[in-house]
């Protein structure tokens, strides 16, 4: 889950993105990987 907060003039863009990186929890059979760019503008 993912929660923006604060104010922000409308028309302000954020990005966010999921990542699982393989060393740091001692796995030995998954990669590290990278989700897509997920892409945000503030409205009100």
């Amino acid at each position: 889950m993912v929660e923006l907060r604060g104010t922000h003039q409308t028309g302000h863009s954020m990005r966010v993105r999921s990542s699982y990186i393989d060393n740091s929890s001692n796995d030995t059979v998954n990669s590290t990987t990278h989700g897509p760019w997920k892409y945000f503008t503030f409205t009100t």
